[in-house]
């Protein structure tokens, strides 16, 4: 598990046997507006963005959920 900041309660990142190209990377926040509007929007996050559109073979998606 890694740490993404002080709203983040963690992060894990997990590989898919049948297609070992993709990642699933669940992050646990506090809520969706602590990630979307500030997480995201952090200049390390938008440098990544920016960066990861050069290596990606699929285009990043993100998905907030509520953890049951």
């Amino acid at each position: 598990m890694l740490h993404g900041g002080p709203a983040c309660h963690g992060i894990r990142v997990h590989d898919d046997p049948k297609r070992p190209h993709r990642l699933l990377i669940i992050e646990y926040w506090d809520n969706e507006v602590v990630f979307t509007d500030l997480h995201m929007q952090t200049p390390r996050m938008q440098v990544f963005l920016k960066t990861a559109e050069e290596f990606l073979m699929e285009s990043l998606s993100s998905v907030f959920g509520v953890k049951l």
